[in-house]
């Protein structure tokens, strides 16, 4: 049995750049995505395949994430690795970029990949991507049987399907040093019980060396209400290192929505 894998760059098929550039899925351009796949298919095959004897196995999303200039990029990059160990994801590698310009983690059993990078093209940015590296992850996102409108659906819930990947890892709120948290928290937060809750979680974060394992020692049950608390007062409970000589990094979300 011959087994032929397809590997498509939307803007590259579509004209639009190269296999670096991003395309933007729009209603038009999905549909000229999938109208152009038929046609070659079946002009390369000579309808002896089309596109929907092709299944998804996999697709990667990903995002330009402008924070304003170089530092900037691998400051964030420095701090995504204080979130430390992740539930149901590890580490995984990028090439030969260096810790410092990368961060990256996958999952153990739902084929699912988070990558963070600098990267400069007309300046730097902090490119985030998103990839669903198998079949059954794919499906996961659409029950769609026929690839054609596999295709449409998963790419027109793209920015759902990249953002719930993206906050399984990165945590809502502002980063900033721990003595400017406890601040934050002695001020903001007038429930004992809460505040007590919060306090105990962000001393456990930098000794556990994990966001998830901090969680987890806590023994926290409503650990859900605490890491909310911490998003209505601004704040991620991963704190900047004392060594990192950066105090306040803005929360990453809001530059992502004002794309």
């Amino acid at each position: 049995m011959i087994h032929v894998k397809l590997v498509v760059y939307p803007g590259l098929l579509l004209g639009e750049g190269d296999a670096y550039t991003l395309w933007k899925p729009t209603s038009g351009s999905i549909s000229d995505l999938r109208n152009t796949l038929k046609t070659q298919i079946e002009a390369y095959f000579q309808s002896v395949y089309t596109l929907n004897d092709f299944k998804l196995s996999r697709i990667d999303y990903a995002a330009d994430i402008d924070v304003g200039d170089k530092g900037k990029v691998f400051d964030y990059i420095r701090v995504l690795h204080s979130v430390g160990r992740l539930k149901g994801y590890s580490s995984i590698e990028y090439g030969k970029l260096p810790r410092s310009g990368y961060f990256g983690v996958a999952g153990n059993n739902n084929g699912t990949e988070f990558r963070v990078y600098g990267l400069k093209n007309n300046k730097w940015v902090l490119r985030a991507e998103v990839r669903l590296t198998d079949g059954r992850a794919v499906r996961a996102y659409s029950d769609e049987a026929d690839t054609s409108k596999q295709i449409k659906h998963m790419a027109k819930e793209s920015e759902t399907i990249f953002l719930d990947i993206f906050t399984r890892i990165v945590p809502f709120g502002d980063f900033r040093k721990k003595s400017k948290v406890l601040e934050i928290i002695e001020r903001e937060v007038t429930d004992a019980t809460m505040k007590r809750k919060m306090l105990r979680l962000l001393e456990l974060v930098p000794s556990k060396k994990s966001l998830y394992l901090a969680q987890k020692a806590s023994k926290i049950r409503d650990i859900d209400r605490v890491m909310q608390a911490f998003w209505e007062i601004g704040v991620a409970p991963v704190t900047i290192s004392k060594r990192h000589g950066v105090k306040k990094l803005r929360n990453i979300y809001d530059y992502i929505f004002s794309r």
